[in-house]
């Protein structure tokens, strides 16, 4: 899905869903662009969310996703440097 999502403060540019070969875990990579910064950021979605199940249709996605990208956005803003550099993405 491409601009899945164009907001007053930013857009959503793509969306992955993702899945191990046996359907075992299932997520949802986002790619965002907000207004006032340059570079795109990702947010992706707990393993096996409810909310997000597998094939979710797009105006389900939204209404699930905008709430947690919203969240993920205040946390990075909350968040000091020290914070951002510890987090593990690879985990």
């Amino acid at each position: 899905m491409a601009n899945v999502y164009i907001g007053s403060d930013y857009t959503i540019t793509d969306v992955n869903m993702s899945n191990t070969a046996n359907d075992a875990q299932v997520w949802y990579q986002v790619v965002f662009q907000r207004n006032d910064r340059e570079d795109a950021t990702m947010y992706v979605t707990a393993y096996n969310d409810p909310k997000f199940p597998k094939n979710l249709d797009k105006n389900n996605f939204i209404a699930n996703v905008l709430p947690e990208v919203n969240t993920y956005i205040s946390i990075l803003d909350s968040a000091n440097q020290n914070d951002l550099e510890s987090w593990n993405t690879e985990d």
